[in-house]
């Protein structure tokens, strides 16, 4: 079957016809991009190679939505519950569920990856090369990664901030899943301009309305919940909504992840240097970068950090003494202090599931647990954790994100994968465990390290 699929498919492209086809192998519950399936991928490079009649671009296509009709299945998947297969019988029943307003999907095209470009870097003689699809070179896995990173990159790249990304993200960071309505609505415009100063990329799209009237958009698609007050109305989420709300969030987690991140630097101390502010930025960047395919290289975060400062200090949430190039964060009493401890919870349940992998890690006996044995380990650990703390996010179930993480430790050296797959921890690692806890809050800390503790015997 894949002989004859493989075939069918290089004659598509040698002739020019469009093929379409989704990278991630199926939609994403969570929200985030998936990790990419080879499949389909490698048969479109290994087609070109062989018969390398007509060049290729793979045109890669963001899709976003202010509501998804599939929420309800999703959330019982992402809380451990089996996928339902799909069957005719609940196909005739999703027609009658076809009520009521969805708003709007978001259809935008990205950036082209071209192959042959992709080629010219991973393997600068494959023009002249003779291609053998029966003995195939060893180079053809990494041309297939690296232009499925690519695509996935400039997915992100095209993204467009709907009122639900932006509401969702607020709300989920606040203790309650509450907030006064004018405090939202001028949250929304500072959430828009923090990441308009990004730069991220010219093909990001922002809906063009007030916040205020973005929060009237969302209660009309009953996302969100309104409770009258007469000192200013009150907007919140219901227990129904809080963990589904995560997927819209997540669609644009990899705009929120560095300003996040640096307000996070501040949830243990009041003052920083700029320095140690861009070390911790380095430390935790490639998990990142890996997880939500952000676009900047390494070389480039100092001048996006500054960036991504100014732009904090111009709403007030970081105040700067030049003399010691230091930032500071708020008095405690202040709004602004509660608005920059907000931003950091954006990214804190990913980096609370990362902490809690490396707790894991470093307390397990490497030389007899396979890596397999250890991410399951930290899954199940996860989970009790959000169910003995009552933390409602997704991430906690989430085996993808666990995988993720250690295949980056892998990728970057921290860890060592022996030949009997038993692991092995660099120096690196250890200085990770011992930074990564600066970016979480004490009691979190002490929660996870407690559960960790009493897990492992």
């Amino acid at each position: 079957y894949s002989t004859v699929l493989f075939e069918y498919i290089a004659e598509l492209i040698s002739s020019g016809m469009p093929v379409e086809y989704f990278v991630e192998g199926g939609r994403s519950r969570t929200g985030r991009l998936l990790r990419s399936r080879p499949g389909l991928l490698s048969m479109t490079v290994r087609g070109f190679l062989k018969y390398k009649k007509r060049p290729i671009a793979f045109i890669p296509v963001y899709i976003g939505y202010e509501k998804l009709m599939e929420s309800k299945a999703y959330q019982a998947e992402l809380s451990g519950e089996d996928k339902k297969s799909e069957t005719f019988l609940n196909s005739v029943r999703s027609i009658f569920h076809i009520r009521g307003t969805y708003g709007k999907v978001y259809t935008n095209f990205a950036q082209p990856v071209f192959l042959s470009q992709v080629l010219d870097y991973k393997n600068p003689s494959w023009s002249s090369d003779e291609y053998d699809d029966v003995a195939r070179p060893d180079w053809i896995r990494n041309v297939v990664n690296d232009a499925s990173e690519k695509i996935m990159i400039h997915i992100n790249q095209a993204a467009t901030i709907n009122s639900i990304n932006l509401i969702s993200s607020i709300l989920l960071a606040t203790p309650k899943q509450a907030m006064d309505e004018a405090e939202l609505a001028g949250l929304i415009e500072t959430y828009r301009s923090i990441i308009s100063t990004l730069n991220y990329s010219d093909l990001i799209n922002f809906v063009e309305s007030e916040g205020k009237e973005q929060i009237e958009h969302a209660e009309s698609l009953k996302m969100i919940k309104r409770r009258r007050h007469e000192l200013g109305d009150i907007i919140y989420l219901d227990a129904k909504h809080s963990i589904s709300l995560t997927y819209y969030r997540n669609n644009i987690l990899h705009l929120f992840a560095l300003p996040s991140v640096i307000a996070c630097c501040f949830l243990n101390v009041r003052v920083l240097k700029r320095e140690k502010i861009i070390e911790l930025i380095f430390l935790v960047y490639p998990f990142l970068k890996n997880e939500l395919y952000l676009s900047w290289e390494i070389e480039d975060l100092p001048s996006i950090v500054s960036r991504i400062l100014n732009s904090l200090l111009g709403y007030g949430l970081l105040s700067e003494n030049k003399e010691n190039d230091t930032y500071a964060r708020p008095g405690s009493g202040l709004k602004q202090y509660r608005h920059l401890n907000l931003l950091a919870k954006i990214i804190t349940p990913l980096l609370e599931v990362y902490y809690l992998s490396l707790a894991i890690l470093s307390k397990s006996e490497l030389d007899s647990i396979l890596k397999e044995e250890l991410e399951k380990k930290c899954y199940l650990m996860a989970q009790r954790v959000a169910m003995i703390h009552e933390l409602n996010s997704p991430d906690y179930s989430d085996k993808r994100l666990i995988s993720n993480f250690f295949n980056a430790l892998v990728k970057i050296d921290y860890i060592k994968m022996q030949e009997d797959k038993h692991l092995e921890c660099s120096d690196g690692f250890y200085n990770a465990n011992r930074h990564l806890r600066l970016l979480l809050g004490k009691e979190v800390r002490a929660n996870i390290l407690q559960m960790v503790k009493t897990g492992m015997g």
